[in-house]
């Protein structure tokens, strides 16, 4: 297990995990919220990505790069979607949510393929991703009955 995804991935989660709600329940932005569900998405990345194993030195090296890259591109993708979402003038948040699950799904599998230790963490963050689309929904229905 690396300590340093393992320690990003819990930071980030906690911290997506107060600032999505916090931003859309007692703030109202939309926007904010959709950065809180991107850094939510990419902590349980990073802490599915602190149990996959490396053993032989010469392929970690390449290994923690796909990783890395895996992160970045999540990261650079969710935020160019928010910020074109938002100065589109887009106040639903749930196109947030469905634009980067998708992109989620799309860009992690890619990886998987270069990499498929990475398959039980983006497994179980698509996990994760689903239930929070789930959520969302069940959010816009109750919003919609009032």
């Amino acid at each position: 297990m690396t300590k340093p995804y393992m320690f990003s991935g819990i930071a980030l989660a906690i911290i997506g995990f107060i600032l999505a709600p916090v931003s859309y329940f007692i703030i109202k932005s939309v926007f904010v919220t959709s950065i809180g569900i991107s850094i939510l998405i990419l902590g349980p990345t990073c802490i599915g990505l602190a149990y996959t194993e490396m053993r032989n030195t010469g392929v970690k090296g390449i290994i923690v790069r796909i990783q890395n890259i895996l992160l970045i591109s999540l990261a650079l993708t969710f935020s160019v979607i928010d910020i074109l979402l938002a100065l589109s003038n887009q106040h639903d948040i749930t196109v947030y949510f469905i634009l980067n699950a998708i992109v989620y799904f799309i860009i992690s599998w890619v990886f998987v393929a270069l990499n498929p230790k990475l398959r039980t963490a983006v497994i179980s963050t698509g996990l994760i991703v689903f239930t929070g689309f789930l959520i969302t929904m069940v959010v816009k229905i109750i919003e919609n009955i009032k």
